[in-house]
């Protein structure tokens, strides 16, 4: 799975992240987070095929952080 793969359902925590470690919000409900962790090293203009090698299972946090 993918970086986009995970888009569709998931939007990216706000707030700063490592390049391979990030937390995302489910785009229904975004107290359901997951965090994952992407394999290699980013480049910006590929960031979206990013393959995810961890990803955590989901779990509900009442502090929602907006961009």
């Amino acid at each position: 799975m993918t970086r986009a793969d995970l888009l569709k359902v998931f939007t990216p925590e706000g707030g700063f992240h490592a390049a391979n470690n990030a937390t995302f919000l489910s785009r229904a409900c975004p107290y359901f987070k997951v965090d994952v962790e992407f394999s290699g090293a980013p480049t910006q203009g590929e960031r979206n095929a990013d393959v995810i090698a961890k990803i955590s299972r989901p779990y509900v946090d009442d502090r929602v952080v907006v961009d």
